[in-house]
């Protein structure tokens, strides 16, 4: 690939940053030509020399950028791991505000009708976790999850939400044998959640706040359903099916 065409790679991931047009430049040719002046930044980007060290100042604050303590002094960006790690701070922080967003809006279509809503179904794997999301955001006080048919990949991404409720809620998961318990005690360990793994059960499903319940099966042709009940007495049975499995289950530091 030419240099042209992986700086235009690059530009279009900046893009996504938040960075704005003019650092954006300044980035790219630092990048690709620094280290250099803030004289000869300018020269090369067009950007006035009078707002040039306004734009290098940002990107130093935002960590992106190193300044020499030469006379005169020259930029130089920093390791480009920076970057990512800086791009991938700014999606995360994107799409929190979207699952917010979005759990605001599906609480305005339950509260229309939502007697005749109280129990729903949703098919396909994505689909399922983006309820499952929902509902966690919704906790206050307590989550019981049980986790037996999904893709290891896919529980994951359910990770840093509960990493925001850490505290906020009792949270207590119920894994199957089947899955890696090693690696699930590890993405978990900063997490504060009560682990237990249990040999056998049917599917998976989530308990929020004993208001909320979704429960996660597979159908005849491997396809993701999954069923979401608000009803009262629907969701204390699900609840008691819970903590039976929970005490028949032990405790993942005692799992071998």
């Amino acid at each position: 690939m030419k240099l042209k065409d992986m700086l235009s790679e690059v530009r279009d991931l900046l893009k996504i940053s938040g960075l704005t047009d003019n650092e954006i430049k300044i980035y790219i040719t630092l990048l690709a030509e620094g280290p250099l002046t803030a004289k000869e930044v300018s020269l090369k980007t067009g950007i006035p020399y009078a707002k040039i060290y306004s734009h290098l100042e940002k990107l130093r604050r935002k960590e992106l950028l190193e300044k020499s303590g030469e006379r005169p002094a020259k930029y130089i960006v920093k390791t480009p791991y920076l970057i990512y790690a800086y791009v991938k701070r700014k999606v995360e922080e994107e799409l929190a505000k979207l699952r917010r967003i979005v759990s605001l809006m599906e609480r305005i279509c339950m509260n229309k009708g939502s007697s005749s809503r109280e129990i729903y179904v949703i098919f396909g794997l994505n689909n399922v976790i983006s309820m499952v999301t929902l509902s966690l955001l919704k906790a206050k006080k307590q989550i019981l999850m049980a986790i037996s048919n999904i893709p290891y990949e896919h529980f994951r991404e359910l990770i840093s939400i509960l990493r925001e409720l850490k505290g906020k809620c009792d949270i207590r998961l119920l894994v199957s044998q089947n899955y890696d318990i090693k690696r699930f005690r590890e993405d978990i360990n900063d997490v504060g959640i009560e682990l237990k793994v249990k040999d056998e059960m049917f599917g998976s499903g989530l308990i929020v706040d004993e208001k909320e319940t979704v429960i996660v099966v597979k159908d005849s042709c491997g396809e993701y359903v999954g069923i979401v009940a608000k009803h009262k007495h629907l969701v204390d049975i699900a609840r008691t099916y819970y903590e039976f499995l929970w005490g028949k289950a032990k405790y993942a530091h005692n799992y071998s």
